[in-house]
């Protein structure tokens, strides 16, 4: 296992394999290994080592907080030389390992460890099961939809199938409204209205294949049994005479019925 890089000071604490203190090193044999390791020169260790009995802190602390070896050096130089663990400020255990050497100047960094994840081959049950379940799923919300769709164009050819029934049943009922007019009309007596009508123009009912029209002309309205000729030899007898059927209008209005090809009578 390769050494651990751990940021920070160093409690130089160490520890046997059942968690046990052990004797502190020697700052001789551990200035020593990291100068023979190419970390220290003999003169900076000889700088530290006099700095240490000055001041009387374990030699690990000075390395690292004057910068001159980085702290994951020095801890494997104790764990190396101790052949125990070290606890760290973090909390952090570094297992014992080799010191390796300094690279020289300008070379490259040595390559760092790879980590490799095992990938299985064999299919994970649990995952298929779940995406099976979601296709299920995915499946009976396709259904609905489609089933929706269907419901929706069915409801819109029905409105469409209502709109044309109610437009029918609108003609009937007008068709109706003017067959029980005429139906009025031929049941009423024969008579002329008595009222003064305009002598300038009047207006003729006239009933053609299943509807009527209104023939507007000129001159005084006929009187009742006369007998009226039209365009493509069309012949009818006055029944009735009454007002125009328009607001304000003092033109008369003639009811006519077919009459049977002959000489008109009349005009």
């Amino acid at each position: 296992m390769g050494g651990v890089c751990v940021p920070g000071h160093l409690r130089h604490e160490p520890m046997d394999e059942h968690g046990s203190p052990l004797p502190d090193v020697d700052p001789a044999v551990l200035g020593r290994r990291l100068v023979d390791a190419g970390h220290l020169t003999q003169a900076q260790l000889a700088v530290i080592v006099r700095r240490q009995r000055e001041v009387g802190v374990p030699l690990e602390r000075l390395l690292v907080e004057g910068g001159y070896v980085p702290a994951h050096v020095v801890a494997t130089a104790l764990a190396d030389e101790e052949r125990a663990l070290l606890r760290t400020e973090q909390g952090l255990v570094i297992r014992r390992t080799t010191l390796r050497p300094a690279p020289p100047p300008g070379a490259p960094d040595p390559p760092r460890p790879v980590l490799r994840l095992a990938v299985s081959s064999e299919p994970d049950t649990a995952d298929d099961a779940t995406l099976s379940s979601l296709r299920t799923q995915l499946e009976a919300a396709i259904g609905e939809a489609e089933e929706l769709r269907r419901r929706l164009v069915e409801e819109a050819s029905a409105r469409v199938e209502l709109q044309v029934l109610r437009a029918r049943v609108e003609e009937q009922a007008a068709s109706l409204a003017a067959a029980e007019e005429l139906a009025r009309t031929l049941e009423a007596p024969r008579t002329t209205d008595r009222r003064a009508y305009t002598d300038e123009r009047h207006v003729l009912f006239v009933p053609a294949a299943g509807r009527y029209e209104l023939l507007e002309r000129r001159g005084p309205a006929p009187e009742v049994g006369a007998v009226v000729a039209l365009s493509g030899g069309r012949r009818f007898r006055v029944l009735r005479v009454g007002p125009a059927p328009f607001p304000g209008d003092a033109s008369a209005c003639v009811y006519l019925e077919p009459l049977a090809s002959g000489p008109a009578q009349a005009s």
